[in-house]
């Protein structure tokens, strides 16, 4: 029984929680290049396991998807697809995205090369920011990990598809900065191109 003196007790509780992405591509129009780029920039943050792809027109979600969507919570809505007036006002009301931005290409041509490169409105922690819990770690009863090497490329813009599918590429994650190690955590193993070497 509550008084007129006392106070009522409330809590709040909250957690942090990495950057949730959701990609909206308007599936008769998607390249390669297009999944290539999100790919390159979901797997440099927590290695592509908080972004959804989600099918989508300008009339707005597949409604296949929208459930799933909704279910995600997703921080940034990052649509490929162009939306209709009603669709982003609808994506506003059922998703409550904090962002939700419409791929701007850079004022370039399709042709030209970044012009799928997501431009996300905020960014979130690189994969890398689990290396320090990863070298205080044993592997086994007497060693720990020493030295690792992260895998980057030359800026001539050496390419590797193997390679950059597989491991994914430093200079990937961290652009437009270039970023060549950090010695006391690891070390950079750059690709190269025979001419540039």
């Amino acid at each position: 029984m509550m008084t007129m003196w006392s106070k009522p007790t409330q809590s709040c509780v909250g957690t942090a929680r990495p950057l949730r992405v959701a990609y909206l591509i308007d599936v008769a129009n998607c390249t390669d290049q297009l999944l290539d780029a999100i790919f390159a920039e979901a797997y440099g943050r927590w290695g592509g396991r908080r972004t959804l792809i989600v099918p989508a027109t300008e009339r707005g979600i597949d409604e296949r998807y929208q459930k799933w969507l909704s279910f995600y919570n997703a921080d940034v809505i990052y649509s490929y697809a162009a939306l209709t007036d009603g669709a982003v006002a609808s994506i506003h009301e059922q998703y409550g995205p904090a962002h939700l931005k419409q791929h701007g290409g850079m004022n370039q041509t399709k042709d030209a090369p970044g012009y799928f490169e997501p431009d996300l409105p905020i960014l979130g922690l690189s994969s890398l920011s689990v290396l320090p819990a990863l070298l205080s770690r044993r592997w086994n009863v007497l060693e720990r990990l020493t030295n690792p090497q992260i895998l980057s490329k030359f800026w001539d813009r050496s390419e590797s598809r193997f390679l950059s599918e597989i491991f994914g590429f430093l200079s990937d994650s961290f652009q437009p900065l270039a970023v060549s190690g950090s010695p006391e955590l690891f070390t950079s193993l750059i690709l190269i191109s025979d001419e540039s070497l």
